[in-house]
C-alpha cells in the first residue's frame, strides 16, 4: 500500500511547510501532497485554509494579499514547539526542495471557482521547474471543474478525484473513468470493500485520507485501499512508537 505525507509530516512539522516536507522525506517517505492557492498577484503559494486565521493566527485570506504580504506572517503559530518563524512556500519552491526525491499530489483548492486560471498556472510552474514534474505530479481537488480543465489542458498528468460525502462513490468512479483519472480519493470513513471493487474494476486506485493510526491502516489495506494520507509518514516504519505514534 502507498503511504502518502498529508501536507508534510504535518504531525511533527507546522503543515504545508518547508520544514514539514524536509521532515517527510528525511523519514523515507517519497510521496507528498500539498494544497495550493493563488494569492493577490498570482502566485502559487501552498497552504490549506482560505485564510491564515488557524496557521498564523491572522484575518487575512490568501486571495487577498499579494506573495510579498503574506510572508509576513508566521505559518507555524499554531504549531507548539515549532521553530519558528516559518513562511509560506510557493510551490515552485516546495518542488525545488523535493526535486529528484519524491512524488507530490498536489490539490488545488478553487472553493466554487474563486481562483481563475489555477489550472494554467499549475502545470506551467511544473513544466518550468525541472525534473520532469508533470509526469512526476498528481493533482487533486474537490472543485470537479477544475479538474475538468487540467484534463483539457494536459492529457497525460495524473489525477485523483477528491470526492467528499456530498458526493457518492459511483458518481466519483463515473467522473474519474471519463477524466481518466488514476484514483479516488474520499475519507476512510466511508472506505468499503464494494467501493474498493467499484474503482478497481474501472482501473482506477483508491486513496483514503486522513489516516494516523497504524492498526487502521492495516485493516484498510486488508480491505482493498491502495494508498493512504498520513500526517504520521513514520506510520508504515519500525520506529513508529520511538517517533511519538501510537495504535491505540
Amino acid at each position: 500500500m502507498e503511504y502518502i505525507a498529508h501536507r508534510g509530516a504535518s504531525a511533527y512539522a507546522p503543515e504545508n511547510t518547508l520544514d514539514a516536507f524536509e521532515l517527510a522525506l528525511s523519514m523515507g517517505m517519497s510521496s507528498l501532497e500539498l494544497d495550493i492557492q493563488l494569492s493577490a498577484d498570482g502566485e502559487l503559494v501552498v497552504h490549506h485554509d482560505l485564510d491564515l486565521k488557524r496557521t498564523a493566527g491572522a484575518d487575512v485570506k490568501i486571495a487577498d494579499c499579494g506573495y510579498a504580504g503574506l510572508l509576513r506572517y508566521d505559518v507555524a503559530a499554531h504549531f507548539p514547539g515549532a521553530k519558528r518563524p516559518q513562511r509560506i512556500p510557493t510551490l515552485a519552491q516546495a518542488l525545488a526542495l523535493v526535486g529528484g526525491r519524491g512524488f507530490v499530489n498536489v490539490e488545488i483548492k478553487n472553493d466554487r471557482g474563486i481562483y481563475a486560471g489555477i489550472e494554467h498556472k499549475l502545470l506551467e510552474v511544473l513544466r518550468t521547474c525541472g525534473n520532469g514534474w508533470p509526469r512526476r505530479a498528481a493533482v487533486s481537488s474537490f472543485y470537479h471543474p477544475s479538474l475538468e480543465t487540467v484534463r483539457r489542458l494536459d492529457p497525460e498528468i495524473k489525477i485523483g478525484v477528491l470526492a467528499s460525502s456530498s458526493v457518492s462513490i459511483g458518481d466519483a468512479v463515473a467522473l474519474a473513468v471519463r477524466l481518466r483519472a488514476e484514483s479516488v480519493n474520499i475519507n476512510a470513513r466511508r472506505f468499503t470493500p464494494e467501493a474498493a471493487r467499484a474503482a478497481h474494476s474501472r482501473g482506477l486506485k483508491m486513496l483514503l485520507y486522513t489516516v494516523n493510526d497504524r492498526r487502521r491502516a492495516r485493516e484498510l489495506e486488508s480491505m482493498g485501499a491502495d494508498g493512504i494520507f498520513t500526517n504520521n509518514p513514520d506510520i508504515c516504519q519500525d520506529g513508529w512508537n520511538k517517533t511519538g505514534g501510537t495504535d491505540d
